[in-house]
């Protein structure tokens, strides 16, 4: 721009020695403009780099480093958490035939004394619940949080269970509406492993069953009933009340432990 302006000057300065006064000052009102230009631009620039920038990393400055969680590091397992590491297939095997001969029946059994005769509202109760467990799909043997510890997870995905409600219809039972319910298991179970040769080589430290993931089917119903059972099923009265009732007395512990330690007593 100043150029243009001092080109255009000296153009004029030539045509001002035919027209002396009315040149100069046409050229210095173009000289005061060109100043002004020249005056706000520059504040401008310097207003446009002093405004915040939320996309400029200049304005917004270094950005925090997340803080990084801290984990607990793995033990380093003992001599005979090592040896059913390193035989995790046998013992594997044992407590897979375990659950199909004992678990799955005493599961079943607590959760139809956790659903039968439920009151879900008023007039609706839960009655002639039947169970179906499934076998166990995957199993993880792991090292504990202690070195001396073994930590094993069952997953047991699939498992179904069908159910009757009251209502408060006039035609009695026969208009008594019939639920299913699909859910998920998994078992977490904590054992300390002792000298293998000693007299009581494996306890179970702690065993916790996990109900999740429950979806209710049937019959394709309207009406206040439906809507009270398929809240109760998908929410975590469902899931919270069948583990509560099932971790109170699981019976199945006795069995495992001692499917365990025949296991352990076949590899010695």
């Amino acid at each position: 721009m100043k150029r243009i302006i001092e080109v255009v000057c000296a153009g004029i300065l030539g045509v001002g020695v035919f027209f002396p006064t009315s040149a100069k000052a046409f050229v210095t009102t173009l000289t005061n403009i060109n100043d002004q230009t020249y005056a706000i631009t520059h504040s401008n620039s310097e207003t446009l780099l002093a405004m915040p920038c939320d996309t400029c990393e200049i304005n917004r400055g270094p950005r925090p480093r997340p803080t990084p969680i801290p984990t607990a590091p793995t033990p380093i397992p003992t001599p005979a958490v090592q040896f059913l590491l390193d035989h995790s297939s046998l013992i594997q095997q044992s407590i897979g035939k375990t659950w199909n001969e004992a678990g799955k029946g005493i599961v079943a059994q607590k959760i139809k004394e956790s659903l039968n005769n439920r009151q879900i509202s008023n007039g609706v109760n839960i009655y002639n619940a039947s169970v179906d467990i499934a076998a166990i799909s995957n199993q993880q043997l792991t090292v504990g949080s202690q070195a001396n510890q073994v930590r094993l997870t069952l997953v047991i995905p699939g498992n179904y269970t069908d159910f009757h409600t009251t209502t408060n219809s006039i035609f009695g039972s026969y208009a008594d509406p019939e639920f299913g319910v699909s859910f998920d298991l998994r078992v977490d179970i904590t054992i300390s492993v002792d000298q293998l040769l000693s007299s009581n080589p494996v306890n179970i430290n702690e065993l916790k069953v996990q109900v999740s993931n429950a979806s209710i089917h049937g019959s394709n119903l309207v009406g206040t009933i439906v809507e009270t059972v398929g809240d109760f099923i998908p929410g975590v009265n469902f899931s919270q009340s069948i583990t509560s009732r099932i971790n109170q007395s699981f019976d199945f512990k006795n069995q495992l432990e001692t499917a365990i330690k025949t296991a352990v007593s076949s590899l010695l």
